[in-house]
């Protein structure tokens, strides 16, 4: 169905009425799904989020459903879904998909330093498109000094001894990696 609406203001009631007028439609289906301009994002990862597929019924809502699940993967700077009459069958309609992606690598690089520990060095790389995949990878590694200083030991009597051993520097390394798939479960 098609839904016309329209609104007349009545001033001295001060009410606005709405008026929709419900068109039966015919009946329209999907015979075909197109999808343009996704150089990097692989077929299938776009088709995940489009509510519909080829032999299902067309309907307007799933078109803006469909551009507003893939706006919201953050994949895209722009985006549109719309529909084209099948020159083949009246009943029938293709659907085309143009994206224009944009870029979902980020690079991190700190520092920091300590008085009693000396300098950490961090950095990390993460994206949130891997390979066209749909996932999000990130890598993260650290690296600095750490104190290590003399230790303590309780005694018999139960007194708390200090060893004697020097003060002396340790080597702290660390990478994380994490990779996230939010079509997983």
């Amino acid at each position: 169905m098609d839904v016309d609406q329209s609104f007349k203001y009545n001033k001295e009631t001060k009410t606005i009425d709405v008026i929709l007028n419900i068109i039966e439609s015919e009946k329209q289906y999907i015979s075909k799904v197109i999808i343009r301009g996704n150089d990097k994002t692989r077929d299938y990862v776009i088709r995940e989020e489009l509510p519909f597929e080829e032999g299902d019924l067309y309907s307007q809502s799933l078109l803006s459903t469909a551009e507003n699940n893939l706006k919201s993967t953050g994949f895209f700077e722009a985006v549109e879904v719309k529909k084209h009459p099948d020159p083949i069958s009246p009943d029938k309609c293709i659907v085309e998909t143009n994206v224009l992606e944009t870029r979902t690598g980020m690079v991190q690089f700190s520092g920091s330093y300590s008085t009693s520990d000396g300098p950490m060095l961090n950095g990390g790389y993460g994206e949130q498109n891997f390979l066209g995949t749909g996932k999000a990878v990130q890598l993260s590694l650290n690296a600095g000094r750490s104190l290590i200083g003399p230790g303590y030991s309780v005694s018999k009597d139960g007194s708390i001894e200090k060893l004697k051993r020097k003060q002396k520097f340790e080597m702290l390394k660390s990478a994380n990696l994490s990779i996230s798939d939010s079509h997983l479960f």
